[in-house]
């Protein structure tokens, strides 16, 4: 197994500087004394958590990159969430300039399938928020030709949406009053292509489900906007599957886009879900350009999980609904 480290000269901050980061050991670096207070390997959305009670610490370990070069990450026990840390470390400087964002389609938002046969059990319902249910879903749509039975829509934001907001404000507050920019992501328009996709493969169109996604949409962007005034700042909403000349770009080129627009900017930091942390480290790894991260461990296990139809409010919406357009 590799491992890699940012010991070139970077430009970090528009600062060329040469540091040690907390991702450049690979598990078996860590100091036997240490290793033995980890009691527990938690998995978290990709990630290796390795607790270390007595300190009162967790050292989040992930593969980055075709080397399986190992990322490591120093967390603190957080009061509001579980863990929280810097990466590569603490900016030297306060930011000026935040990235930061949300999910749309929490797991809330699912579509099940009819039985194959009728009677039978149903296969599980797929949520539109993970890309290979997305792609079975399109599965059972072109290759299978399944009936969808029904589409989940939630009515409120979720508690996984909840809490990564409310820690972001408190993130924001807490960085100083330096900031002059916050960048807020939704990435709408890749979930809209998806229900293009869907319309095709039904062979009619779907004017609710879209209807459905922009009203969501507006109310996640007004409980930001919110929260972010109550602590004196503005946010910038911007949606990174959309280019300027209307192309959208696939999930992954979009999940890219808010770094890659940034890094000739100084003063920017990110603030991240562990989860999306890997975005900014391969970047950091394939253009030797490194925007720092505050990143955080929401809860344990990760709140996506509570998104379950127990702890949200969702409408359940029959096909034949949403194509009549009679949902009531």
């Amino acid at each position: 197994m590799g491992c890699w480290s940012f010991f070139t000269s970077e430009k970090f901050f528009g600062r060329p500087v040469k540091f040690s980061p907390a991702c450049r050991h690979t598990r078996m670096n860590i100091p036997m004394q240490q290793q033995d207070h980890h009691e527990y390997m938690i998995p978290y959305e990709g990630w290796k958590l390795f607790e270390d009670k007595i300190n009162y610490r967790c050292i989040a370990e992930k593969s980055i990159g075709s080397d399986d070069g190992i990322c490591r990450v120093i967390l603190k026990a957080h009061g509001d969430i579980s863990y929280e840390g810097y990466w590569p470390s603490r900016p030297q400087y306060p930011p000026r300039i935040l990235i930061t964002g949300s999910c749309i389609y929490s797991d809330c938002w699912r579509l099940q399938f009819e039985p194959h046969i009728p009677g039978t059990t149903p296969p599980r319902p797929f949520i539109l928020g993970l890309p290979h249910d997305r792609d079975r879903i399109r599965k059972y749509l072109t290759r299978k030709n399944r009936r969808i039975s029904y589409v989940d829509v939630p009515m409120e934001t979720c508690l996984y949406q909840d809490k990564l907001l409310s820690w972001q404000v408190n993130c924001v507050a807490e960085e100083g009053p330096d900031i002059e920019k916050i960048l807020y992501h939704l990435p709408v328009s890749i979930y809209h292509a998806f229900i293009d996709e869907i319309e095709v493969a039904l062979g009619e169109k779907l004017p609710l489900l879209h209807g459905l996604l922009d009203e969501y949409t507006d109310m996640l962007k007004g409980k930001c906007a919110k929260a972010f005034e109550g602590i004196g700042k503005s946010v910038e909403f911007l949606d990174p599957n959309k280019r300027p000349n209307g192309e959208v770009l696939d999930a992954h080129a979009a999940d890219r886009a808010p770094y890659l627009e940034i890094l000739e900017s100084d003063g920017v930091m990110g603030i991240e879900d562990l989860a999306q942390l890997t975005i900014s480290a391969t970047i950091a790894k394939e253009f030797g350009v490194t925007i720092p991260c505050r990143v955080g461990v929401l809860g344990l296990p990760h709140p996506l999980s509570e998104c379950d139809g127990e702890h949200c409010c969702r409408r359940r919406l029959p096909i034949d609904s949403l194509l009549s357009g009679n949902f009531g």
